[in-house]
């Protein structure tokens, strides 16, 4: 059936308005867009809807103060003279979200121009999707495992981790499929003289698990100096069960109940990895008992 309305080249708008329901949502869901139309001159211009008071599951942050926090960060993304402190970047696998051919998997030379920027600027990468429209066959959930998945199997098969060895990338969702997997990718591995679980560990995965048999999985297949905590409450798991009255997504609870996990292997999950990834300063290491 012929469109009845032709479809307009983004690129080419000299005006845009970019309406967003929450703070950030327009960075997270379109902001290399974005870039790109203000790189070929585009007048851009947001209209916010919310002020952001609710965008928190922390219960001792006051809404008044979260959306005068957001206020100031909108104010200083206006001034460019502002050192705003740029840690790390989103990697979106699937830029199309399941509405076209998706772009070739990160293992692909296709992705180098953005792994120089990223060693250049010694900062990381979250390997996360966006979101998944029609026609995509999978639901929204399941394209972020999916894509997740692809997108490890790809690195590990893919000469990435030699040609880029600074290159940070953490993977969100506990890396997709291919960590619980490991015994699938052992024999081709070793056949082509690699160990498939010391390529994992080129690697740095979240915890966004909903249980913690999968988390200790993850730790047990990449060890805990691999993982990152991870949550997105409130996100897909804030129901609580029906069994414990808790909610699925309270992912530090899952990472506490973990009976072999010592206290410095907690710490490295719960804050020094991600601190060392992104350059950010972590609380000292709490004194042994007894001493002073």
């Amino acid at each position: 059936m012929p469109e009845l309305i032709p479809r307009p080249d983004l690129l080419a708008a000299r005006r845009v308005l970019a309406v967003q329901p929450h703070p950030d949502d327009n960075e997270i869901g379109a902001g290399a867009t974005l870039a790109r139309l203000a790189d070929l001159g585009a007048q851009i211009r947001y209209v916010t809807v919310t002020d952001g008071r609710m965008g928190t599951a922390d219960p001792n942050t006051p809404p008044d103060e979260l959306a005068a926090r957001r206020d100031i960060e909108a104010d200083r993304a206006h001034e460019p003279r502002v050192e705003l402190g740029f840690v790390g970047a989103l990697l979106n696998p699937d830029p199309k979200e399941g509405q076209g051919p998706p772009p070739p998997p990160l293992g692909d030379r296709y992705w180098y121009p953005l792994y120089e920027a990223l060693c250049e600027l010694d900062v990381p990468a979250l390997v996360h999707s966006a979101g998944c429209r029609p026609p995509a066959r999978e639901s929204y959930s399941l394209h972020f495992i999916l894509e997740e998945t692809v997108a490890v199997a790809s690195l590990l098969a893919s000469d990435v981790a030699r040609d880029f060895p600074t290159l940070k990338l953490v993977v969100s969702h506990g890396g997709g499929a291919i960590p619980y997997q490991v015994g699938r990718f052992l024999a081709g591995a070793t056949r082509s003289g690699r160990d498939f679980r010391d390529q994992l560990r080129t690697l740095h995965f979240d915890t966004c698990l909903y249980t913690r048999d999968a988390i200790e999985l993850l730790v047990r297949a990449v060890g805990a100096d691999r993982c990152c905590f991870g949550s997105e409450k409130p996100g897909t798991g804030s129901v609580r069960n029906p069994a414990t009255g808790r909610w699925y997504d309270d992912i530090k609870v899952l990472v506490e109940e973990i009976e072999w996990l010592g206290d410095d292997q907690r710490a490295q999950n719960f804050e020094r990895n991600a601190a060392a990834l992104f350059k950010l300063e972590a609380p000292a290491p709490a004194p042994a008992d007894g001493a002073r």
